[in-house]
C-alpha cells in the first residue's frame, strides 16, 4: 500500500509541474500519457477502485484537441481543420460535388468517421465499437490521425487517387496488438439518405458476357443516395447518385501474411470477419484495412459493350432532353452511342438516340447530344449505351449490382451490322445492374432553370 500511496503522490507532483506554461508540449503530452499509465496500474491493484479526488485525466474534449492541434505536424494542419471535437477535411471542394470528411466527434473525439457528400444531403459514418479497458488517446504520426486504446490502435488518413481509388479515399485503419477475444471488428453505423449495394463474386454467364469485377470489389458496398438526384445545367453534379464505396477490406500481420476479410452491413452494424485460422497463426500487431472508403462516383465492375446494347431503368419528368454522359473505360476511339427507349413498351423514345462519338483518351465521363432535343414525361425511361468495335481494345463501361430489381436491360446486336441505328423496339434481357450512365435535360417551358421549381435531369443509379 505504501509503493500505491508514493506513486499517487508522484502523480499528483507531475500533474501539477507541467501546468507551468514553460513546459513543451510534447514534454507535457509524454507526462500525461505516463501518468495515465500509472494510474491504469494503480486501478489494477486496487479493488475497489480508487476515487482520486481532485485528479482527473485528461478528456478528448474541443479545449485539449486544441492543444494537440496546435502543435500537429504541418501536414495534418494543412489538411484539417478542428471543429468541436473531429477534425474536418475537405475532400473536394467543389460547389457541384463538394465532400466533407469529419474524424472525431461533437462533444469528445471517438474513433469514428463520417464522410458528407453534396452539402451533407447524404452522409455516411461508422464509429468503431470500443470494449476495451483503459484511457483512450489521440496522436498524430505524418499524416494520420492514431487513435488508441488498450488492445487496438486506429489510424485515419486520407488516400490519393490510385487503381484501388480511382478518386481517392479515405482509410479507417484499425490495428490489433495482441490476438483478440472474437474474430470481429464491429462499428456501429449511421447514415442520412443511402441504401447499401453489395457486390457478389460475378457467376460464369456473366463473365461470358464480357463483365469482370476487381477483387477489391468482389465483397465490397456500393453507396447511393435513396432519394433520386436532380442534375441540371449549373447546378450540382449527383450523375448517378453514388456516395461512394466501401471496398473489401484485408487484414496483414507482421511478416506481411495477409488474407481477404469479409464485410457485411446489417440492422446499423457494419461487420468485418477475420479467419479464426488467420488470427491464430498470425504474428502481431495485424492491420486491418477496415473501412476502405472511395470517393467514385462511377461503378466498380466492367461490362464491354461492343455489339450488346446495355442500360437501366429510371424515371423521368417533363421536358426535353439535352444530353447523355456514361463512363468509358479504357483509351478506344470506337464508334458508341446512346438512346433513350420507354419501358413500358421498350419503344425508342422519337429523337431518342445521341448523335455518334468517337472521344478517345483516358478513362472519364465522356457526354454527347441529342441531334434534335426528345420530349419527355413523367414515366420510365431505359437509357442504353451501344458501341462498335474496330480495334483489338474492347469498348467497356462501368456498372455496380442493385438491390435484386430488374433494373438493368441489354441486348447482343451487332452495331455495324445496322450502321449504329438502334432497333425501334428493344429485345431486352434483364439484370441486376446500376450502369455508370446518365442524361440531362431542360424542364418544360426551356430556358436555364433555377429552383424553385428544380429543373430535372433523368438519370441512372
Amino acid at each position: 500500500m505504501t509503493n500505491i500511496i508514493l506513486l499517487l503522490q508522484t502523480i499528483v507532483a507531475l500533474l501539477t509541474a507541467i501546468q507551468s506554461p514553460a513546459i513543451p508540449f510534447e514534454i507535457k503530452t509524454q507526462a500525461l500519457n505516463l501518468s495515465v499509465q500509472a494510474v491504469e496500474l494503480v486501478q489494477q491493484s486496487i479493488a475497489p477502485p480508487l476515487v482520486f479526488g481532485k485528479i482527473s485525466l485528461p478528456k478528448l474534449d474541443k479545449a485539449n484537441l486544441q492543444l494537440k492541434y496546435d502543435n500537429a505536424p504541418k501536414a495534418i494542419k494543412d489538411k484539417y481543420v478542428l471543429e468541436n471535437a473531429d477534425f474536418k477535411l475537405k475532400a473536394k471542394d467543389d460547389p457541384k460535388d463538394r465532400i466533407d470528411v469529419r474524424i472525431g466527434g461533437d462533444a469528445e473525439f471517438e474513433p469514428k468517421l463520417k464522410i458528407e457528400r453534396w452539402d451533407d444531403e447524404v452522409n455516411f459514418s461508422v464509429k468503431l465499437i470500443d470494449n476495451e479497458t483503459g484511457n483512450p488517446t489521440v496522436s498524430f504520426k505524418d499524416n494520420k490521425i492514431v487513435w488508441s486504446k488498450g488492445n487496438k490502435e486506429v489510424n485515419f488518413y486520407d488516400l490519393p487517387v490510385s487503381v484501388e481509388n480511382p478518386e481517392g479515399g479515405y482509410e479507417f485503419e484499425v490495428i490489433l496488438q495482441e490476438k483478440p477475444a472474437t474474430n470481429k471488428i464491429e462499428f456501429t453505423l449511421q447514415d442520412k439518405d443511402v441504401d447499401y449495394f453489395y457486390q457478389p463474386p460475378l457467376t460464369p454467364e456473366e463473365i461470358a458476357e464480357g463483365a469482370s469485377r476487381p477483387v477489391n470489389v468482389e465483397g465490397s458496398y456500393a453507396i447511393y443516395a435513396k432519394t433520386p438526384k436532380t442534375n441540371w445545367t449549373g447546378g450540382k453534379e449527383y450523375k448517378c447518385g453514388q456516395l461512394g464505396f466501401i471496398y473489401r477490406p484485408k487484414i496483414t500481420d507482421a511478416e506481411g501474411n495477409w488474407v481477404w476479410e469479409e464485410l457485411h452491413i446489417e440492422n446499423g452494424l457494419l461487420t468485418i470477419t477475420v479467419p479464426q485460422d488467420f488470427l491464430d497463426k498470425a504474428v502481431y500487431p495485424i492491420i486491418s484495412r477496415g473501412v476502405n472508403f472511395g470517393y467514385e462516383s462511377i461503378g466498380g465492375s466492367f461490362q464491354q459493350i461492343q455489339d450488346r446494347i446495355s442500360g437501366s431503368q429510371f424515371t423521368g419528368a417533363a421536358g426535353t432532353g439535352d444530353s447523355i454522359s456514361f463512363y468509358k473505360y479504357g483509351m478506344y476511339t470506337e464508334p458508341w452511342k446512346a438512346a433513350i427507349y420507354l419501358h413500358s413498351t421498350l419503344g425508342l423514345v422519337t429523337n431518342g438516340e445521341t448523335s455518334v462519338n468517337t472521344t478517345g483518351g483516358a478513362s472519364r465521363w465522356v457526354t454527347e447530344s441529342f441531334g434534335t432535343s426528345p420530349d419527355l414525361s413523367v414515366a420510365d425511361y431505359v437509357l442504353v449505351i451501344w458501341a462498335d468495335q474496330t480495334s483489338p481494345t474492347a469498348p467497356t463501361t462501368k456498372y455496380n449490382d442493385g438491390d435484386g430489381t430488374i433494373q438493368g436491360h441489354y441486348q447482343s446486336i451487332d452495331y455495324s451490322d445496322n450502321s449504329g441505328n438502334y432497333p425501334a423496339t428493344m429485345t431486352a434481357t434483364h439484370e441486376d445492374r446500376k450502369y455508370s450512365i446518365y442524361a440531362t435535360y431542360t424542364p418544360s417551358g426551356g430556358g436555364a432553370a433555377t429552383p424553385p421549381p428544380i429543373p430535372q435531369v433523368i438519370f441512372i443509379e
